[in-house]
């Protein structure tokens, strides 16, 4: 596309995704040896590498001189973001300040030696982009099968549209408290955490440590009180779980926890939430949710694949953080 054809209307919304283009019958005034910048709303001073199409609205592009590389001025500009936020927007209702370009300082090496970096880290951000993008499709792919391979407890049919070869039996509808021991462990004071021990979970996450266990195996948990009640997470043993969270123990039951955890994935916890300003989820509301539960061979073989799926996203995830971690050092020491 030439400068002056209709073009993509750059946006934000696309910028972050680059998906769902709108097609304007504007003329292109943007080019990828353009930087810009977000100027305007409570996240302006975001950086992004210029791309052709139409300027959008709160956006401000920065045309670079012939004699300056443009992947460098993008590579400096997006590493001084936190500066940009700190320094250089104004107050109450935030934009860049006007005179942005005439006092933001830049150092300018050689132009061989600006290109030379700036196709360093562009290198970079092609191989974190390409990561970024292979952890999407995994994502999307378990949405999909979480939504086909799983039984909404109160559906009309209970076979799910996907299965594994040799599984045919309908599900069986079943309560929470029927087959689950739910209920509230103990809470620890913030001053009975240690610095290192047995981790200790609170309703969303790990918050500490703490001497001794309460549970010693995995733990399917429900987030029972504050602004995230009702999400659900599979905590590894040995663990202290505290009262925040609601424990559904299957430890005696013929039940693939992973299976249960992914399964209650599928349950809009939501609508069982009470207490208005303090939400939280009971026990005596809970023990009547009704799910849908397959023969164990069956919740062995899902779990198992949600397990080894779980496993492939986060080892995505960790290498997106390496490279974005191995970038950020060389920025720090490059620029």
């Amino acid at each position: 596309m030439e400068i002056g054809q209709n073009a993509v209307y750059l946006d934000t919304k696309y910028l972050n995704t680059k998906l769902n283009p709108i097609i304007t019958s504007a003329n292109a005034n943007v080019s990828e040896n353009d930087v810009l910048i977000l100027w305007d709303g409570s996240k302006a001073g975001v950086v992004y590498k210029g791309t052709e199409g139409v300027l959008g609205s709160t956006l401000k592009s920065l045309k670079i001189n012939s004699g300056t590389s443009s992947d460098y001025v993008y590579q400096v500009l997006k590493n001084s973001e936190s500066i940009i936020f700190d320094r250089y927007r104004t107050p109450n209702i935030p934009h860049v300040v006007k005179d942005f370009t005439r006092k933001f300082p830049i150092q300018l090496p050689t132009l061989p030696e600006q290109q030379k970096i700036g196709a360093l880290f562009s290198k970079y951000d092609a191989i974190i982009s390409l990561y970024e993008q292979k952890l999407a499709e995994l994502n999307a792919l378990k949405k999909g099968m979480l939504q086909q391979m799983f039984v909404d407890g109160v559906a009309t049919s209970h076979k799910p549209q996907v299965r594994f070869s040799g599984f045919n039996d309908e599900w069986v509808e079943k309560k929470l408290g029927e087959i689950a021991n739910l209920y509230q462990p103990k809470t620890i004071r913030s001053g009975e955490l240690i610095s290192t021990g047995v981790p200790v979970f609170g309703a969303n996450g790990y918050i500490g440590y703490y001497l001794m266990a309460n549970h010693d195996t995995d733990q399917v948990a429900i987030s029972a009180r504050g602004a995230n009640t009702g999400s659900i997470n599979y905590v590894k043993g040995p663990v202290w779980i505290t009262g925040n969270s609601m424990v559904v123990n299957v430890d005696t039951q013929p039940i693939d926890k992973y299976f249960l955890y992914k399964m209650l994935l599928s349950v809009n916890f939501s609508k069982y939430i009470t207490g208005g300003a303090q939400p939280q989820l009971t026990r005596d509301v809970l023990i009547k949710v009704s799910i849908s539960l397959s023969t164990l061979p069956e919740q062995q073989k899902i779990g198992q694949l949600f397990k080894q799926l779980d496993a492939r996203i986060s080892n995505e995830q960790c290498k997106i953080e390496q490279l974005k971690a191995q970038k950020q050092g060389l920025l720090q020491k490059m620029l």
